[in-house]
């Protein structure tokens, strides 16, 4: 049994088939999120900033994910 999302099936395939191409599309998409405040060594609250159309984006079409 396999258990498996479309989107990680997608993303195997493109890595099988170009795989240069989509690691430069990951470091891209890894790229437009800036680091929390945390991970820039910040104490205290959490910073709000207000994202991008091309993040907002970006986010709705990989659900699921993280950044």
């Amino acid at each position: 049994m396999r258990i498996a999302t479309r989107l990680g099936i997608f993303g195997a395939v493109c890595h099988a088939a170009a795989p240069k191409l989509t690691q430069i599309l990951l470091n891209t998409a890894f790229n437009m999120f800036p680091d929390s405040a945390a991970a820039q060594g910040k104490k205290g609250g959490e910073a709000s900033t207000q994202l991008t159309p091309e993040q907002m984006a970006f986010a709705q079409l990989t659900q699921g994910i993280h950044w």
